[in-house]
């Protein structure tokens, strides 16, 4: 009798999810890796989803509704408003994590960075540096990543001021859901720095 070794595929948002070799053993050290790509993985479910093309399937689902450490935020609304202020003083990412993470509340970097941008929190300018960006796609994680160009932005600005949602805009440009939300708040972050350097104020 044949024995057929089923591999295991780990899901989110419709999304395969690439699976390190050394972590594959350690669903917690895996989840806390995911984690890394897409933040929401954090709080997420993981619901054994059956077998699809020889495959086995967990899929990481958000929690809606419920209460307990699966259905709830990482930070309060308190702890939000303190990360902002973190870092309009200038903390990083890292110490922010750190300070939290002293306090009870275990965050990655990657999650704290996710939220600054997400609401806007920005370091004061003398702190800030510019990475080089890359503009051929590369590999991280195990996947493939390609760098929005101008034409990208472009399109995309016009797409969300005519009201298309997340999804449909990722469907129109060929990208994952939360590439596209991403990248919304990296513009709005930059369209901020750049009304802030001409001394333009709302």
């Amino acid at each position: 009798m044949e024995v057929t070794q089923l591999t295991r595929v780990y899901r989110y948002d419709g999304i395969d999810l690439p699976v390190p070799p050394h972590l594959a053993t350690d669903p917690a050290a895996l989840r806390a890796y995911h984690a890394t790509l897409y933040p929401a993985i954090l709080n997420a479910e993981a619901v054994d989803a059956g077998a699809t093309n020889g495959a086995l399937v967990t899929e990481y689902r958000r929690a809606v509704g419920t209460k307990g450490m699966s259905g709830r935020r990482i930070l309060s609304d308190e702890q939000i408003e303190e990360m902002v202020d973190l870092r309009e003083r200038g903390r990083s990412s890292a110490q922010i994590a750190e300070h939290f993470t002293a306090r009870g509340t275990p965050i990655s970097q990657g999650s704290i960075a996710w939220q600054c941008l997400r609401v806007g929190a920005d370091a004061p300018a003398k702190l800030r540096y510019k990475l080089p960006q890359p503009k051929e796609p590369y590999r991280r994680g195990g996947r493939v990543v390609r760098p929005f160009t101008s034409e990208d932005d472009s399109l995309l600005r016009v797409l969300d001021m005519q009201g298309f949602s997340i999804a449909v805009i990722a469907r129109r440009m060929g990208r994952g859901a939360n590439s596209i939300r991403g990248r919304l708040y990296t513009l709005a972050r930059r369209d901020a720095r750049a009304e802030e350097a001409s001394g333009i104020t709302v």
